[in-house]
């Protein structure tokens, strides 16, 4: 497997998680926590989607884009 597609993976995993613990916020949190939920989860189908694209056509600009854009989702996250 070329080193480029484990790349792509791994950001789609990344990418696919996001999705689901953000729809596990939404479904335990109410009132303003809920609204925070929404977002991150708004922001998390719009980077998955994105992480799609580097499957299905070799980019490696939009591979890198991704993964960075990924990487500091989960930093900003962790505080």
């Amino acid at each position: 497997m070329k080193l480029y597609y484990l790349a792509a993976i791994i950001t789609l995993v990344s990418a696919v998680l996001g999705v689901a613990f953000s729809i596990n916020a939404v479904g335990k949190e109410t009132d303003a926590r809920r609204t925070s939920a929404l977002y991150m989860l708004a922001r998390s189908l719009a980077l998955m989607i994105v992480a799609i694209i580097p499957i299905c056509y070799e980019t490696k600009n939009i591979l890198v884009v991704i993964t960075i854009a990924m990487l500091i989702v989960q930093i900003v996250d962790c505080f």
